[in-house]
């Protein structure tokens, strides 16, 4: 299994993921240059295949500065948004004892970038 975090300055992960989003080719190859296949999903450890979904949430240790980017596999995105928020929570928690969640990529969020 290979790296499952990348943290870039905010503006910088929230404007990928929204250009990832957009399937826009260079972006697409920025993220699988970050998670290539074998590479393991943020929530459950699974192996994640080509296609995956993409978690950009700010960094709990520095909130407001950086962003995270992370895979998630098939099965965690096929998840109600619900179930896949309270497994995020678990995760956080685990990584971050101290921290609140952090804030996840909102259409609002990515506009106040710009």
């Amino acid at each position: 299994m290979t790296e499952r975090l990348f943290a870039l300055p905010l503006k910088d992960g929230y404007a990928l993921y929204d250009r990832w989003g957009k399937r826009e080719p260079e972006a697409c190859a920025e993220v699988a240059g970050m998670f290539p296949a074998g590479s393991s999903c943020f929530i459950c450890n699974a192996e994640i295949t080509e296609d995956f979904g993409l978690l950009a949430t700010e960094d709990p240790s520095k909130p407001l500065k950086d962003a995270i980017l992370a895979p998630l596999c098939a099965g965690c995105m096929a998840l109600p948004p619900v179930y896949r928020l309270g497994r995020l929570a678990k995760v956080f928690k685990a990584m971050w004892p101290n921290s609140k969640m952090p804030r996840l990529v909102t259409p609002a969020a990515m506009r106040a970038m710009r």
